[in-house]
């Protein structure tokens, strides 16, 4: 599934605008995606902008404050060229209509057609297209009024069509009710859903189809978890495999749309189908390819218009060579991670690391998040601090200290800083502070202190071999990534290979990047056996 996020939009237009003619005067995008596309054209080349409607009105849209160029028209007619954009095209039918409209007009002559994605058997019905996006393709802006792609969809409810609970309203009781019969929707989709799918218990259903009808969300099912109580569910802790089993037995659902990062890949590899995540916009594909005739690649019947099946001879000649590379690599790497999972003993431990790598093997392992500081990083001693007298720290609610950090290397780059007693903390990953210290806090009542591993690293403390030290000292279990030789046995020093000059000038090491020639596996899982060394007591 090929997939387009607002800021692909944006970047897409930006790199490809050389290719307008100097001679446009005047942008018109199609109602209504086009008009997002050609308003972006029209602010970055600081050209007039109207709607098909107003243009065979002869109006164009007024402005604000900002200085127009040179030879700004003030009519229509008086532009030289006319730019008609619109933001996808598969059969034409929509350049169509608008040539049709256009024929006889003034304007007939003088327009020229941008689409900016196409496919390969669209790109020459426009006069000039942007980017090749073959289907089956989803679009960030529309993918929730797509009536082809929901009716073959399960949805999530909490985190996709709603928030999610905070742990205060999530009390089974009256606080919950209250929540799921005012929670305002995040969106309401304008076609019918197949399947919504959710782990909220069977005894909320009625109050659960008030909301949907009251807020005019319409759904062909609604599949809910059969148990007595939260306590029984949590007990279970099966979310991603519940969704996932109940996605498998339905042939005709082609896609499940979740909001967890944590569930989605679950879902994926127990039903053998795509999963699309809302929250970081990425697509999760099965563990196994899907056998001809299974329902997966009925998506390619059901979604893709008979006029491009038509001219399609193979399911193959949709996809692109990338794209069957990617699930190919998708299905190997899954099946790694399918080991891991199997080896892993002790399940129930917390994480706590000075930068990325924790939230990469909770994620590795299909495990949730039972620390606080996935998504952070924390230098020297900072760290330090925080695993010597952990549960001190995690006995004092996070303070803000500035939402907007500038990073003194590149100044591109800021994030929220927030400090707990006398440490602080950078988050890189969250998008003020609020959400930094609400993250922190409920991830913190996850934590076991009878089960803790420390994963830390000696370039985040800048080389200090007393700190190196001090954490050989702690009572946790703990290892040490270095740059060095300290001759430690919990250290292990990082061969060339291993570092790297990243786009900034920086040297730093790959520890969770993907090695190359199209490798699956992370660097640090080629020299350090994460899985023994997590299921391995301490003496």
């Amino acid at each position: 599934m090929n997939f387009r996020t607002y800021e692909d939009l944006s970047i897409i237009i930006s790199n490809n605008l050389y290719k307008i003619p100097s001679d446009v005067d005047l942008v018109i995008g199609v109602p209504r995606s086009g008009l997002m596309a050609a308003s972006l054209i029209s602010l970055y080349l600081n050209l007039p902008l109207t709607d098909l409607d107003s243009l065979l009105e002869g109006n164009i849209y007024k402005t604000g404050d900002t200085k127009k160029k040179e030879n700004w028209i003030t009519k229509p007619e008086e532009a030289r060229k006319i730019l008609i954009v619109d933001d996808s095209s598969m059969s034409g039918s929509t350049i169509n209509k608008v040539r049709k409209r256009l024929k006889g007009t003034k304007y007939e002559k003088n327009t020229i057609f941008l689409v900016i994605f196409v496919t390969e058997e669209s790109k020459k019905l426009p006069d000039m297209y942007f980017d090749i996006c073959e289907w089956p393709r989803m679009f960030e802006w529309n993918y929730m009024h797509h009536k082809g792609l929901l009716k073959n969809a399960c949805v999530d409810i909490d985190g996709v069509l709603c928030q999610d609970p905070t742990e205060e309203e999530n009390d089974d009781g009256p606080k919950y009710k209250k929540f799921i019969t005012t929670v305002k929707p995040r969106v309401v989709p304008s076609a019918k859903i197949g399947w919504l799918v959710t782990t909220r218990l069977e005894k909320y259903r009625k109050d659960t189809e008030t909301w949907l009808k009251k807020n005019h969300i319409e759904y062909d099912h609604l599949i809910m978890m059969n148990l007595k109580s939260k306590e029984e569910r949590i007990k279970l802790g099966n979310h991603g495999k519940y969704k996932g089993e109940e996605y498998k037995k339905i042939d005709d659902a082609l896609i499940f749309i979740e909001s967890s990062v944590h569930q989605a890949p679950i879902i994926a590899n127990v039903s053998g189908k795509p999963v699309f995540c809302v929250d970081n916009n990425k697509f999760y594909q099965p563990t196994v390819m899907p056998k001809k005739g299974s329902s997966a690649r009925e998506m390619f019947r059901k979604i893709v218009p008979l006029s491009v099946r038509k001219k399609a001879k193979t399911v193959k000649k949709l996809l692109k060579k990338d794209t069957r590379e990617e699930l190919l690599w998708n299905r190997r790497r899954n099946k790694l991670l399918e080991s891991y999972r199997k080896r892993l003993i002790n399940k129930d431990f917390s994480l706590i690391t000075q930068n990325c790598i924790g939230g990469v093997i909770y994620d590795d392992l299909g495990l949730q998040f039972t620390s606080p500081t996935i998504n952070m990083f924390i230098e020297d001693e900072n760290f330090v601090k925080l695993v010597e007298n952990l549960e001190h720290y995690m006995s004092i609610k996070p303070e803000k200290v500035t939402d907007s950090y500038v990073d003194p290397i590149d100044n591109n780059i800021r994030y929220p800083i927030i400090k707990i007693d006398d440490i602080t903390i950078n988050c890189l990953h969250s998008k003020d502070c609020n959400q930094a210290i609400d993250d922190w806090e409920r991830r913190k009542k996850r934590i076991n202190f009878d089960n803790i591993i420390v994963i830390a690293n000696s370039w985040n403390l800048h080389e200090n071999k007393k700190l190196i030290e001090r954490i050989g000292k702690i009572k946790y279990k703990k290892i040490i990534f270095t740059y060095k030789d300290y001759n430690k046995d919990y250290c292990i020093p990082l061969e060339g290979d291993f570092w790297k000059l990243d786009e900034r000038g920086i040297l730093r090491p790959n520890l969770t990047d993907f090695m190359p020639n199209n490798s699956i596996y992370r660097y640090f899982e080629k020299i350090f056996d994460f899985v023994e060394f997590i299921n391995k007591k301490e003496k």
